[in-house]
């Protein structure tokens, strides 16, 4: 239902997503549309068919429905029924939604040198709440802003420089103990 295989292809480098759809023959647009769920027949569904397709429980749905999540729900004579439009409308919004837990094994495959925590402070501002209202998800555009972001990241962290570098530009050649305290106290007090 959710668009987690989105970030296979969004964590490429620019030509591997070009030579990736010209492989596919499709266009981004195409390969954005393909989220896409196909949309459900028939008129009204039940309750259990409900929290089926969408992966929530029964008491998540009865709360939404009181919320006015499900605008159209009627009752016949097998219980309370919620309207097929209203749920195609729901895991259409939801599936270009990608789970944050997703962004886990990114992190680590990737070596963006941030840990769990941090990318949670960090990118926290593009998180968003699908129907469960409780996991937190990031949409298809905003994961490729984070990528973008931790990308650019680890490009600057990568062209810090060492104490080893510092060590042999100030022309100091101190020991690794001495010269490890040297500059430490020097970002110190700077």
């Amino acid at each position: 239902m959710h668009a987690t295989r989105a970030l296979d292809y969004l964590v490429l480098n620019a030509s591997k997503r070009i030579n990736y759809r010209v492989q596919k023959d499709i266009s981004l647009q195409e390969w954005y549309e393909s989220f896409k769920p196909q949309p459900l027949q028939g008129e009204d569904m039940g309750y259990q068919e409900v929290n089926n397709i969408l992966g929530i429980n029964y008491h998540r749905l009865r709360r939404l429905r009181s919320k006015g999540y499900f605008a159209e729900v009627h009752t016949n004579g097998s219980g309370k029924r919620i309207k097929v439009s209203e749920i195609n409308k729901v895991l259409e919004c939801e599936a270009y939604l990608i789970p944050v837990p997703a962004f886990k094994d990114i992190i680590e495959e990737q070596v963006w040198n941030i840990s769990w925590r941090t990318f949670g402070e960090l990118f926290k501002k593009y998180y968003e709440h699908g129907i469960d209202q409780f996991a937190p998800y990031v949409s298809i555009g905003n994961a490729a802003k984070i990528i973008y972001e931790a990308r650019r990241r680890k490009t600057i962290i990568e062209d810090w420089p060492t104490y080893g570098d510092l060590n042999r530009e100030s022309g100091l050649n101190l020991n690794p103990a001495r010269r490890n305290q040297y500059f430490r106290e020097m970002i110190k007090n700077s």
